[in-house]
């Protein structure tokens, strides 16, 4: 069943990816769904509007191959949520296939961190607002989103990725946790000191 599930991952990552190129969309699929689970995790209500004027800031309403882009991007959006949401622990990156190189996958996982934090700065997120943990994670997944492909390279470094990517995986998990976490809660009353 996870073999499924990898493929179908793998599937629909690669039609994002031709889809997004081709409609000259401003960020590939790696950036993209790191931005879409960005602006899931800040809870920005209008996330969806949000995702789809950073991929195409310049609309142009009669391109069938945009709406389809836009088609794919919310189901990618929809499945994402569901799997943040979900008790199962089974969030997943769209991250390339395994058959591609590792340096080019080290290299989508730099750009998914990257979409990652643009998409809490969108949704408004602050800092101070998270754990220490919480801001570690961001700090780390900075520095993972300027990873050099010429050094990762070679089969050494596979095994150095699939922690990274596992790492970056259960750290959104985290973050999305906690920021619901702190919106389920809102803000705290105000007291009264006349009462």
């Amino acid at each position: 069943m996870a073999e499924n599930k990898g493929a179908a991952t793998d599937q629909v990552y690669a039609e994002l990816e031709r889809l997004l190129e081709r409609s000259s969309a401003e960020s590939g699929a790696a950036e993209a769904h790191g931005l879409c689970c960005g602006l899931l995790s800040s809870g920005l209500e209008q996330s969806g509007d949000c995702l789809l004027a950073e991929l195409f800031p310049e609309p142009s309403p009669g391109d069938v191959l945009r709406k389809e882009c836009i088609a794919v991007m919310r189901y990618v959006a929809e499945y994402s949520e569901g799997q943040l949401n979900s008790t199962d622990c089974n969030f997943v990156l769209f991250l390339p296939a395994d058959q591609v190189g590792v340096g080019q996958r080290s290299i989508a996982l730099g750009l998914w961190c990257a979409g990652f934090l643009a998409g809490l700065g969108l949704g408004a997120v602050k800092l101070s607002d998270l754990s220490a943990d919480a801001r570690e994670l961001l700090t780390d997944f900075g520095q993972i989103s300027r990873v050099d492909a010429s050094q990762v390279e070679g089969e050494d470094n596979e095994r150095a990725y699939i922690e990274l990517v596992e790492y970056v995986r259960v750290g959104v998990m985290l973050i999305y946790e906690e920021l619901r976490h702190s919106r389920a809660k809102g803000p705290s009353p105000v007291v009264d000191g006349d009462g």
